[in-house]
């Protein structure tokens, strides 16, 4: 029996655009403070990433996520997704 909780996964061109994304807009901006970010996983309506670096217990880390990061990636992705920061 199957665990009815699991997210579901989407196709893996969501998770390369994504990663494009990432790559091409965010990736130089985060870089530019000394941040690093990477793409952890993209489940259902979610993308879930890493900050680190200078961004690891910065006080600008949730301005960044709420308008540099999940705007950049909702344009790309679509209005529902959603960004996830873990540790």
């Amino acid at each position: 029996m199957g665990d009815s909780r699991r997210e579901l996964r989407y196709p893996r061109w969501v998770r390369d655009k994504a990663e494009a994304a990432i790559e091409e807009y965010i990736r130089p901006l985060v870089e530019a403070d000394g941040g690093q970010i990477d793409l952890l996983d993209v489940t259902e309506n979610r993308v879930v990433i890493r900050l680190s670096g200078a961004c690891r217990g910065c006080p600008g880390q949730p301005f960044t996520l709420s308008r540099v990061i999940e705007p950049a990636l909702k344009k790309v992705l679509g209005p529902d997704f959603e960004v996830e920061a873990r540790s």
